[in-house]
């Protein structure tokens, strides 16, 4: 039930030996230097709020200037669980040391991230699936709303607190033009239904029962669960991975830069009057 590229890091020295236990989402590791720094890490920010680990992994990574270890940080929180913020991952890695900065996978990153960045009004033009009637989504017909597309699975206990703390997020903008569309990547139909009893207006269950295999998780290269897209009014992605009081706050200023903008164009129009 992973993802066939799914990975669990650890560091390799000659004659150094080193444990592994857990699981691919929750893994411990054990041993010395480098691997030691990574347990510790690990650790560290295994208990970090949703709406706060980019700052304290920051933190890691500017305090720790000589461990590789922190590719593995920039690599997962910066180039896979967001769009990438080209100018603050620059400071991130000037932040390093030379040896770090060295390495080819940094000397590598600034380019790709920086085409990335230039691509990241890709749109989301089709989303296949049947909602909890067993009826095909009607994707065409969401128009003129702002759409967080979630990827979860009822077999996945992350997945499980993340649709719970998205009641939170549907209580803050049951007032604005706001859809969540949460796709599940289970395989048993009894066990989805059960799960996804969260079904209203502004919020759609959906499920092809392909469950790695759908073609939004292949086409936008998900990873991880759980896993989102934040989407604009004509669809296209705008943030990967934003939650809790960041994606409220970042709904509610579209929302009101959207008023305002059609404050302006009543404005312009009754003054050629």
């Amino acid at each position: 039930s992973q993802p066939e590229n799914a990975l669990i890091l650890y560091y390799a020295d000659k004659g150094e030996k080193v444990e592994l236990n857990g699981t691919i989402d929750n893994f411990i590791v054990k041993g010395k230097g480098e691997n030691q720094a990574l347990a510790n890490i690990l650790t560290t920010i295994a208990d970090v709020p949703s709406h706060s680990i980019k700052q304290k992994v920051d933190s890691i990574i500017k305090n720790n200037a000589y461990s590789f270890t922190n590719i593995y940080l920039i690599d997962k929180y910066y180039t896979k669980d967001s769009l990438p913020n080209y100018k603050h991952l620059e400071k991130l890695i000037e932040s390093q040391s030379g040896i770090i900065k060295d390495t080819p996978y940094l000397m590598t990153l600034l380019p790709k991230i920086e085409g990335l960045n230039n691509n990241k009004l890709q749109s989301v033009h089709n989303l296949i699936g049947k909602d909890r009637k067993g009826e095909d989504f009607k994707w065409g017909s969401i128009r003129d709303r702002y759409i967080l597309i979630d990827f979860w699975a009822s077999w996945h206990p992350q997945s499980m607190i993340e649709q719970d703390s998205l009641q939170s997020v549907i209580k803050a903008l049951k007032k604005e033009k706001f859809l969540i569309c949460s796709i599940s990547l289970d395989l048993d139909k009894e066990a989805w239904l059960k799960a996804s009893d969260r079904d209203t207006t502004q919020w759609k269950q959906i499920c092809d029962f392909k469950g790695w295999n759908n073609s939004l998780i292949k086409g936008q290269n998900i990873q991880e669960l759980p896993s989102n897209l934040l989407l604009d009014k004509n669809k296209r992605i705008i943030a990967r991975n934003i939650r809790g009081k960041e994606l409220i706050d970042k709904v509610k200023a579209l929302v009101q830069k959207d008023k305002d903008k059609e404050k302006e164009k009543k404005r312009k129009k009754k003054n050629k009057k």
